[in-house]
């Protein structure tokens, strides 16, 4: 089980950690209880395209990547390193099939929360919300600089993009014959 301490640093980071109050640790401490911490081999698929997704992660060590297929043919839409939160968002929220799958690409360490758990918690804690506002915002911004890539940029140049701005490199940034950057 991962301390609050440890998997809240690990979502939000020390800034926000650090300027939580003692009603914001209560609510962090209970919710503490229901968050897994999951590890799991290179290739574990954990969402399925077109199933409902209920869980939300945070990526503690390692790297998945979202992809789904197009004519048969397997498309990596985005990486993931440590730190970042990872869910197929509108799926998670609006309980509508994903449109993604979600899949490790090298061993990784996860923490994992439950839809209900993590929304009833956002309620309860509007620091918090503010926090995972921010963090949707984020995440906003590196859709629109992909989508923008995905016109510009072969899918190498995409991925060295990704990994070059001072990310974790993965195991795929250590391989440059990967298929996953070669379609």
């Amino acid at each position: 089980m991962p301390t609050v301490d440890e998997w809240f640093r690990c979502w939000a980071g020390d800034e926000a950690f650090n300027s939580f109050g003692p009603e914001d640790r209560t609510a962090w401490e209970a919710f503490s209880q229901r968050v897994a911490r999951r590890s799991v081999p290179a290739k574990t698929l954990l969402l399925e395209e077109g199933r409902v997704a209920d869980t939300f992660h945070v990526i503690r060590k390692g790297c998945l990547r979202l992809f789904f297929y197009n004519d048969g043919k397997d498309v990596t839409f985005q990486f993931f390193f440590e730190n970042d939160i990872v869910s197929s968002f509108d799926s998670l929220y609006r309980q509508r099939p994903s449109a993604f799958s979600l899949e490790s690409i090298e061993p990784t360490e996860l923490f994992v929360f439950k839809r209900e758990d993590f929304f009833r918690l956002l309620r309860q804690t509007p620091a918090l919300r503010t926090v995972y506002e921010e963090r949707l915002i984020d995440r906003s911004h590196v859709y629109q600089q992909l989508f923008l890539s995905r016109i510009k940029n072969t899918p190498r140049q995409r991925y060295e993009g990704c990994c070059g701005s001072g990310r974790t490199s993965c195991a795929v940034c250590r391989s440059t014959t990967s298929p996953l950057i070669s379609a």
